[in-house]
């Protein structure tokens, strides 16, 4: 039984789901203890018969082990308020571990607040774009998880403008915000909610307008003079783009920072936000045009800075979901053979030259249809610095250590 039904249940097909529910209400108590994981369709559900809702009310109140839930509210299709009685067997899970919600409802509210289950980790999609329902606050809606969360994802959020001095996430270590839609992110409602973060992930900033500079640097300072106050001690981990994190003033320590340039990047606010954080292990991606200047005009007081890993992109393309798009008509394989063929010694050279202190440089330059790495040591000795380049498992070896993920 538990080969049968440890697989992720996703509820959408009605004809599919009768069948399911009739092989279930055999021995609902029994079988339903074996559920591991459960995608459920709102749209569809809303649509059911009471008898088909009836059964999956009855599987949902003995599924005592399901550890895994994906709520599904959007799929192109609008439907009215949920039955109570499904949000009701909904908050009375107490076994979910791993909750999954897109995007969040007035129903879904209710369920949140009221759920009995020690959520560890949650991706949560705020954005209401159907509904028209007013911007919800990701430390509010979530409050009722606050004991037990620790690794928090939320899409579309609309932070406080002000800490909430009752809620905190104690257990929270990571989150990671993405399309976010107020920038930027003012730091004090996350310092005092989320007071033992260690991983910081800022991905795919919607910027709703052009900033000033002078609006910029106000947003900075705010956020510099709110650490004054209360702030993190160190962050183990922190990735976004140069612009963003600028704006965040972080003043804290950040061990490994992964920073995103853009094509228009200004060196000075690197040498700024590097001042403030001292990164151990620096990650830089950018484009194949910032190669000759970007991360190798550091700073030579850059003495903390012991790993860096440089990533270089074509900027001659992009991709979407479905294929490959080259601008300006350029021959894909004539920009792979020249990007390939840049001289990564003479590179890391130039880089122990930025960075004084570096240990290990990690180098990869990539397009969408190649890619070429390098892992260099840095050894010194009386003063001088030379390079080794190293191969096969010595470089895989480097690479584990530091734990670079899928992007380097």
């Amino acid at each position: 039984m538990s080969s049968l039904l440890g697989f992720d249940i996703r509820i959408k097909d009605d004809h599919r789901f009768a069948a399911f529910c009739s092989f279930m209400n055999i021995d609902a108590p029994g079988r339903s203890r074996f559920l591991r994981q459960m995608t459920l369709y709102m749209p569809d559900l809303s649509q059911s018969c009471r008898t088909t809702l009836d059964h999956i009310i009855c599987i949902l109140q003995h599924a005592n082990q399901l550890h895994r839930l994906t709520i599904i509210t959007f799929d192109g299709r609008e439907f009215g308020c949920l039955d109570p009685r499904l949000i009701g067997a909904l908050s009375s899970l107490t076994s979910i571990k791993d909750l999954t919600l897109a995007e969040v409802t007035d129903d879904m509210v209710t369920m949140l607040q009221s759920l009995q289950s020690p959520v560890a980790k949650a991706h949560i999609h705020f954005e209401p774009a159907w509904l028209d329902e007013i911007d919800m606050d990701p430390i509010l809606v979530l409050r009722n998880l606050s004991s037990s969360l620790r690794q928090l994802e939320v899409r579309w959020p609309v932070f406080p403008l002000a800490p909430h001095y009752d809620i905190q996430y104690s257990l929270l270590t990571e989150l990671k915000i993405s399309e976010n839609i107020r920038s930027p992110v003012l730091l004090a409602p996350l310092i005092y909610s989320f007071p033992n973060l260690r991983n910081l992930h800022i991905i795919d900033v919607i910027d709703e307008g052009e900033d000033s500079e002078d609006d910029i640097e106000e947003h900075r300072q705010a956020n510099i003079f709110s650490q004054s106050q209360r702030h993190w001690e160190a962050l183990d981990y922190v990735s976004s783009d140069i612009l963003y994190f600028y704006q965040l003033g972080l003043s804290c320590k950040v061990h490994h920072l992964r920073l995103e340039l853009p094509e228009d990047h200004n060196l000075n606010l690197i040498k700024k936000v590097l001042y403030m954080v001292r990164p151990t292990r620096l990650d830089i991606v950018c484009s194949s045009d910032e190669i000759n200047y970007s991360p190798m005009r550091l700073d030579r007081t850059v003495d903390y800075l012991t790993h860096l890993h440089v990533k270089v992109k074509n900027r001659n393309s992009y991709a979407n979901t479905s294929r490959i798009v080259w601008q300006d008509e350029v021959d894909p394989w004539a920009v792979c053979k020249e990007l390939l063929q840049i001289d990564r010694g003479s590179l890391a050279t130039r880089v122990t030259e930025a960075a004084p202190a570096v240990r290990y440089i990690v180098l990869k330059l990539s397009t969408e249809f190649a890619a070429g790495s390098s892992v260099w040591q840095v050894l010194r000795s009386g003063g001088i610095s030379s390079l080794k380049e190293l191969t096969s498992q010595d470089a895989q070896r480097v690479k584990s250590e530091l734990a670079l993920g899928p992007d380097f």
